[in-house]
């Protein structure tokens, strides 16, 4: 299972019934850019240059009427590391290239539900493994993140297009790692995030946050009625520090079974 933490900070019912109506009655996922996630590093990688040809046909598309006078003094300066706007020009443009999805491998932790479920008043969605098909027939690639300590090199050109996708989509720094976190990542140069359609079928159900307001868990426990997914909710009676969520069978009389 994939796990997605939804922090919900409207107060308006009608403006939290059009959310959860586009997350569960209407599905669609949500991918961004790189500058919309909250880790200051996200995307972070070095690189070392190789054959100018690389750089050449897109630098010339990307700058029209520019000379190969230009090109080479544009290409000296990347691998001076002088002015530093260079290289950062380089590194933004490989940077946006991708949209991501975060989600997770785990539904237990605290830290996920206070950072990105407001606290745990939020909800999480529970997706099954066919949520990947969605992306077929697109340029992406799907995996868990690999935490590590130094950023990733990337040598340009790199010859495996899908070695270059791994450092640059799927490396965080270390201390992330607690995140246990599965990407999905998507070659979408466009401004902006994008929603991708999502079946119905690839939503297992939805774990209310142990804070969840009285109103938002009937709102939520509703559309699950109405769309045949799985409630669930998290409590704080069991041994240890982990989150286990429990299935609500019979929301209106809050019958509790099926711990997983």
């Amino acid at each position: 299972m994939y796990y997605k933490f939804i922090e919900v900070t409207e107060k308006s019912n009608k403006k939290i019934a059009l959310i959860l109506d586009s997350l569960l009655t209407s599905p669609t996922l949500k991918l961004s850019n790189y500058a919309s996630m909250n880790d200051p590093n996200e995307m972070k990688f070095e690189f070392k240059i190789g054959s100018s040809s690389f750089f050449k046909e897109d630098w010339m598309r990307r700058n029209p009427g520019k000379t190969n006078r230009q090109f080479e003094n544009w290409l000296s300066t990347i691998k001076l590391e002088r002015p530093r706007s260079a290289r950062t020009e380089f590194v933004l443009y490989r940077r946006n290239l991708f949209k991501i999805a975060s989600l997770s491998t785990s539904h237990k932790s605290n830290l996920l539900w206070s950072h990105y479920a407001g606290r745990a008043h939020g909800i999480c969605i529970v997706y099954r493994h066919s949520l990947l098909s969605n992306f077929e027939g697109r340029q992406w690639l799907a995996g868990r993140v690999l935490y590590r300590k130094v950023p990733p090199i990337i040598k340009i050109p790199e010859k495996n297009a899908v070695e270059e996708m791994k450092k640059v989509c799927f490396t965080k720094e270390k201390c992330w790692e607690y995140e246990k976190e599965y990407r999905i990542a998507l070659v979408e140069g466009s401004a902006g995030p994008i929603y991708v359609p999502i079946q119905k079928l690839d939503i297992l159900g939805v774990i209310l946050g142990i804070n969840a307001s009285e109103p938002f868990r009937k709102m939520t426990a509703k559309i699950c009625k109405e769309n045949n997914y799985k409630l669930f909710e998290i409590r704080n009676y069991s041994k240890g520090y982990a989150l286990p969520a429990t299935e609500i069978r019979n929301p209106d009389e809050r019958l509790m079974v099926a711990k997983f």
